[in-house]
């Protein structure tokens, strides 16, 4: 009798310990069972091409022969950083880049204008137009990026006051009328003074060209040139870059860059055109 109450007392206690475990599962599930459901719709969740592959090589990206921008990380704030620089006399100029085995589609001269256009348009549509330049390099890294998107664009601020423009290639440093002088001007002297210092740690070369507008003699505006880029090599010497790094030549009236039949045009040809080669 008292073997079969002992017996009777273990089939209860298992029985309540049953429907114990049972109420538990219902009212507070097992932690780790919730955690891997958790991690399996992470997994799911979808992650683009285009942004995984700039997220690990940069922020923007351009498919071969293509023109159309792939944003990803890190791109608004790169975005806005230029935004926030892009004034009347501190231009954002954004280059694209092309190779000559790229096809171009587009209706602009080469794929890296089509591209500089579409980061314009899709990203600084809301600047300034006056604010930005667009210019294009044809260069020979990536020629085998066919089936991998690779940079193609480069960002710079650059300078467009009275007296100093620079554009992508090269910097135009004006000249009052029929004037051999430099120009008193404060942008001129800080814009050399960055020059200065450049080439002297990089020992990179300069190349100066002098040029006119097509008013008075061609032989005499030939020299006149001649003068002006000397004169720009002087205050550059003068700056500590060595003689020998620097070249000069003239073209005179023959290659203007605006119409030398209106008083603006004029000015825009009397210039000194800088450039930093390797």
């Amino acid at each position: 009798m008292r073997s079969f109450l002992i017996f009777l007392v273990l089939v209860i206690w298992c029985l309540v310990g049953v429907w114990f475990w049972q109420l538990s599962k219902k009212c507070c599930p097992d932690v780790s069972e919730d955690k891997t459901e958790t991690a399996a719709i992470q997994e799911k969740a979808p992650i683009t091409e285009e942004v995984r592959v700039a997220a690990k090589t940069g922020p923007l990206l351009f498919n071969w022969s293509d023109k159309s921008p792939i944003y990803g990380e890190g791109w608004n704030g790169l975005r806005d950083s230029y935004k926030s620089r892009a004034s009347e006399t501190n231009n954002l100029l954004i280059t694209g880049q092309y190779r000559k085995d790229e096809v171009n589609n587009s209706s602009f001269e080469n794929l890296g204008m089509a591209r500089a256009d579409s980061i314009m348009k899709s990203s600084f549509s809301d600047v300034n137009p006056k604010y930005v330049q667009l210019a294009s390099r044809l260069v020979n890294e990536g020629s085998d990026n066919r089936k991998t998107r690779f940079e193609s664009a480069t960002f710079a601020m650059v300078r467009n006051t009275k007296n100093v423009k620079q554009t992508a290639d090269r910097t135009l440093i004006y000249f009052p009328y029929n004037s051999t002088q430099r120009l008193n001007a404060g942008d001129v002297d800080t814009y050399l003074a960055e020059v200065a210092e450049r080439v002297k740690a990089s020992g990179e070369r300069i190349t100066l060209t002098g040029h006119t507008d097509s008013m008075g003699d061609a032989t005499d505006n030939q020299r006149l040139g001649l003068s002006r880029a000397n004169i720009i090599k002087q205050v550059l010497v003068a700056k500590g870059v060595s003689s020998n790094k620097i070249s000069v030549s003239s073209k005179g009236e023959d290659v203007p860059v605006a119409s030398n039949d209106t008083s603006k045009g004029r000015a825009e040809n009397r210039r000194t055109e800088l450039q930093i080669n390797n």
